[in-house]
């Protein structure tokens, strides 16, 4: 099992370090972790009209999603189970938002949920597994897809990870 965590964790620190520099390219439509949130993920598309005479386009609008998780926590509905909860948030509505979360006890994934919704700018997730004494790690990953005339017209984040949270009186 040592070698699934190396290579996840491989891939999570090439991940961020792409996103970081295409960031720093100031890109639009590109992602990158949240200020000082390791817990969080952007997405930003930016609408542009062409300038007068030949000018350079301008930009008209952006919008911009965020997609974040929770700490696994034992469930306050259902007291026998964990949960974590992830989230889309956009300021502005989009054509649909997809949201993949994951739960993992350890290095095995436990527990997974899919949601989906169109026409908004807000889309919760669940994770949730039976609770058994253990250290937990929640993960999402999510697409949207902006309005018509929105470059780029589609995105995904992540994955984001939650903390890893011990949990036990199982």
């Amino acid at each position: 099992m040592k070698h699934v965590t190396v290579r996840r964790s491989v891939f999570l620190f090439a991940l961020v370090g792409l996103s970081a520099c295409l960031a720093t390219l100031g890109l639009p439509g590109t992602g990158s972790a949240g200020a000082g949130d390791p817990q969080s993920f952007t997405v930003t598309a930016v609408r542009t009209s062409t300038g007068q005479g030949g000018a350079s386009p301008q930009a008209e609008s952006s919008i911009t999603c965020t997609i974040s998780i929770d700490n696994p926590h034992k469930s306050t509905h259902v007291p026998t189970t964990v949960n974590v909860v992830s989230h889309w948030n956009c300021d502005a509505i989009v054509q649909k938002l997809t949201l993949d979360t994951k739960l993992y006890r350890g290095v095995q994934q436990v527990g997974s949920g899919h949601s989906e919704g169109t026409g908004t700018f807000v889309l919760n997730g669940n994770a949730a597994a039976s609770c058994v004494n253990g250290q937990y790690l929640g993960e999402a990953t999510g697409t949207v897809v902006f309005p018509l005339g929105y470059n780029p017209p589609s995105g995904s984040a992540g994955p984001v990870d939650s903390g890893v949270v011990p949990i036990g009186n199982c």
